[in-house]
């Protein structure tokens, strides 16, 4: 397939819009990289203050809220009540608590047995044993305020933070007030101060679960956040920066964390990588859009301008394709005065010298074939006739060797009548070689009739010559002819299959099975005839050199001949404008085959 090249405008339009675009796409990676770095240290910055804020004010919120459950036991009357285990007064006094100070979702007093005695809301859990708490044990063991870790209440279905401080009579604890921190009310305060901030807020305990959101605590169990490695460091008591990927969902954030010390929580602000990059995508997404429209006026511009320039050039390359294809008579008709122009000058004067060369050319190889051509004629004479001469004195030389031995053979000893055969045997022989010649030079000499022919009515011509010998050798002949007709000269076609046959025959003398396999192929362009034997075979070193004339590879008391027969298969072939070619392995038999092309008489040679 041939592909049509680029024209020298079209390069330039591509080269001016392959340099616009590289350099917009660079000039937009840098801003949107630059534009990313900074925004990324902007949000890690502000996520780390937020944080910060954040840290320091739940911790005044804890603060506040210890301050609110240390200063209840004191109270008198809620003091002497629990005392007296006066619990219906004690719920009075807790609902009043409760109205006062919403930071808490309920509250209850246990007894020194860990049993509820009050629970306002919820009472239905009342008389239930919930010594099992860590905060009341810790309570009971130090008889100091005791600040939980997040769990779940069965009465509210809910996570909440519990704060458990003793209530004393003297040394003795006559029971222990506990206050449930509402985690709701606490998500509200971490998300009012943080409101103005695009980041994620949320404060985790010394575990890893989830106490307060700035978007609000809804599940029950607590969401536990540890598996995150921004948690694993503010847990680790650590502060600072970090890019991480959550491992539940795979997405990437921006995040940064503070510990509450002394809480043991900590506090996390983070926000989705994809919004805080959303900003620079915009901008990537604009420049994009902008580096097309550039490259769009680039590509016109290049156009225009290599149109201008390329102009004179392409009537150059019209005028040299002409020249290129025979017509030396173009000329470029120069425009300007620039460096194309120069160039056109030098077409032209290039192009009258080349025309003039041409026409001393034309002239002297005109000499040179008709001498050529004479000298050709010539030698072909002088070998016919040296050929046809020397039959004369071989037959006179044959004749009265015969005399000799028929009229004088008593008087000739032995010695002398087998030199007398040996000069008739070399004589038959040289009568051979001439007239295998002669058959050469005839083929050379005569004139090509190309015509249709009937190949299977040449070959049996052919083969009736040989029909005796392969009757009495036994030899297996095959013809596969696919085609009947075919074009080419009907004397040359007898010569190459007689000789091709003739040569199978002779090769497969010694074999104890011979076989011939005469074929025929056809193509669009050529037609293929090929004979096959299974003889004797040959080194295929000697492929190219068995077509010489004269060339033969065995010796003449193992197979006779002249090794002209394959040289003239060859001759008709290039008279044909076509091609011999041999496949050979010692021992393996022969295939040689000739190829025809189809072309109504091109390429022949007279």
């Amino acid at each position: 397939m041939i592909v049509k090249s680029i024209g020298l405008s079209a390069k330039l339009s591509l080269a001016i819009a392959v340099v616009a675009i590289v350099s917009l796409a660079i000039l937009s990676s840098l801003a949107v990289t630059s534009s990313r770095q900074s925004l990324r240290e902007q949000v890690l910055s502000a996520n780390l203050t937020t944080a910060t804020l954040v840290a320091k004010a739940v911790e005044r919120y804890v603060a506040d809220v210890v301050s609110i459950m240390r200063e209840a036991p004191g109270r008198p009357k809620l003091s002497q009540e629990i005392r007296t285990a006066n619990w219906f007064e004690v719920s009075r006094v807790l609902e009043n608590f409760l109205r006062n100070f919403p930071q808490f979702d309920y509250v209850f007093v246990q007894d020194p047995q860990g049993i509820i005695r009050v629970r306002v809301p919820h009472a239905e859990t009342v008389g239930q044993d919930f010594s099992f708490r860590d905060f009341f044990r810790e309570v009971m063991k130090t008889r100091r305020l005791y600040i939980s870790g997040v769990y779940v209440s069965r009465a509210a279905q809910r996570a909440v933070v519990s704060i458990a401080v003793p209530v004393l009579d003297g040394d003795a604890v006559k029971g222990v007030l506990v206050g449930a921190l509402s985690l709701t009310t606490m998500s509200q305060f971490v998300s009012t101060i943080g409101r103005e901030e695009a980041s994620v807020l949320y404060v985790v305990d010394h575990a890893g679960l989830l106490i307060a959101h700035s978007r609000g605590v809804t599940s029950a169990p607590p969401e536990d956040m540890k598996g995150q490695p921004i948690v694993q460091a503010v847990l680790a008591g650590k502060s600072g920066t970090r890019e991480f990927q959550d491992p539940g969902t795979g997405e990437q954030f921006l995040g940064a964390h503070v510990p509450i010390a002394t809480l043991g929580w900590g506090v996390v602000a983070v926000q989705p990588l994809s919004d805080a990059y959303a900003a620079p995508e915009r901008l990537g997404r604009w420049l994009l859009w902008v580096a097309l429209a550039c490259t769009a006026v680039a590509v016109v511009l290049g156009w225009q301008f290599g149109r201008t320039l390329t102009g004179p050039v392409l009537r150059l390359a019209e005028a040299t394709r002409r020249m290129a294809s025979g017509d030396l008579t173009a000329r470029v008709t120069p425009e300007s005065g620039d460096e194309v122009g120069a160039l056109a000058v030098a077409f032209n004067s290039m192009a009258e010298r080349l025309q003039e060369s041409y026409r001393d050319l034309e002239r002297r190889v005109e000499e040179r074939t008709r001498e050529l051509q004479a000298k050709t004629k010539e030698l072909e004479a002088f070998t016919y006739t040296v050929a046809h001469d020397l039959r004369a004195p071989l037959r006179g030389i044959d004749g009265f060797s015969q005399v000799l031995l028929e009229d004088y053979g008593e008087k000739v000893d032995e010695a002398g009548r087998h030199c007398l055969e040996t000069v008739r045997d070399c004589t038959k022989r040289m009568g051979t070689l001439i007239d295998d010649l002669l058959r050469y030079c005839r083929v050379e000499r005569r004139t090509m009739r190309r015509t249709r022919m009937e190949l299977p009515t040449i070959l049996d011509h052919v083969l009736h010559n040989y029909r005796q010998e392969i009757a009495s050798r036994g030899v297996a002949l095959k013809v596969d002819l696919p085609f009947r007709e075919m074009e080419g000269e009907v004397e040359g076609f007898v010569e190459v299959l007689a000789n091709l046959v003739d040569n199978a025959l002779k090769f497969t003398r010694g074999v104890p099975h011979p076989e011939i396999v005469v074929r025929g192929e056809e193509n669009e362009t050529e037609w293929v005839l090929s004979v096959a034997d299974n003889g004797v075979g040959f080194d295929p070193q000697y492929r190219e050199k068995i077509f010489e004339i004269f060339q033969r590879l065995n010796r003449q008391e193992d197979y006779e001949g002249t090794g002209v027969g394959l040289a003239i298969v060859n001759k008709v072939a290039e008279r044909h404008g076509g091609r011999t070619w041999a496949e050979s392995q010692p021992g393996k038999g022969t295939v040689f085959s000739v190829a025809i092309p189809k072309n109504s008489g091109e390429g022949l040679r007279p």
